[in-house]
Formats: C-alpha cells, sequence, structure tokens
C-alpha cells in the first residue's frame, strides 16, 4: 500500500479513522473466517452557507457526512476508504465513503453430534 495526498479544502472530520503511530491509516488484514458487509455512501457539497467546503448526504443533500458516518458507527460500521470523485452535474466535487460492518457468523466445530453415537 501506498501514500496517497488527498486534497482537502474546509474542514474534514477523520477523527474516527485508526492511524499508526507515524500517523498513517492502519490496515490490518482480516482472516479467511471474517466476513464484513459493504455499505459506499456517496456524498455532495452542502449548500454554501458559511465559505467552507463540507460534503452531504441526503435526499436534497442536507445531511451532514460526520452525522451520517456518527450514525453508522454507532451501528457498528467502520469507515475503510474516502475517494474523491470527479465533478458531478455541476454541483462541484463529490466523496465516496465506504463503510464496513463485521457480520457475526457461528462457526462449525469438528465433530460428531452426541446423539449420533
Amino acid at each position: 500500500m501506498t501514500n496517497a495526498s488527498l486534497p482537502v479544502t474546509g474542514s474534514v472530520t477523520v477523527g474516527n479513522l485508526p492511524l499508526d503511530s507515524r500517523g498513517n491509516v492502519l490496515v490490518t488484514v482480516a482472516s479467511d473466517t471474517v466476513q464484513y458487509q459493504f455499505q459506499s455512501i456517496f456524498a455532495l457539497p452542502c449548500a454554501d452557507t458559511t465559505g467552507i467546503l463540507d460534503f452531504c448526504t441526503g435526499p436534497q443533500s442536507d445531511i451532514p457526512i460526520e452525522q451520517t458516518l456518527t450514525t453508522d458507527s454507532s451501528q457498528g460500521y467502520e469507515l475503510v476508504s474516502v475517494v474523491p470523485t470527479p465533478q458531478y452535474n455541476n454541483s462541484g466535487p463529490a466523496m465516496l465513503y465506504t463503510l464496513r460492518l463485521l457480520l457475526t457468523t457461528r462457526h462449525k466445530t469438528g465433530g460428531v453430534p452426541a446423539s449420533a453415537h
């Protein structure tokens, strides 16, 4: 994995990204038995009332992305990536957020059930 810069104007909250001691995003490799559900969130620039570029979601792009991420985080989702996308319908840049949710599954144990003996 290589480091890549992400040009950002305005305020961006990335407090829930896990970082290593050098400030790089911490990446771990999941074992083969771990399963995740992924969710993508497309965010557009919010209505500019403060002069600061921020991103929002929702039917009218009026819910701040921080609010959406906080709600999803409370449901167990973790932020995996944030990728800028080109202009969207002349509304400016957009951002694609990808989240994952650890799925809990029951693991089979080897052996024969006691009732089968």
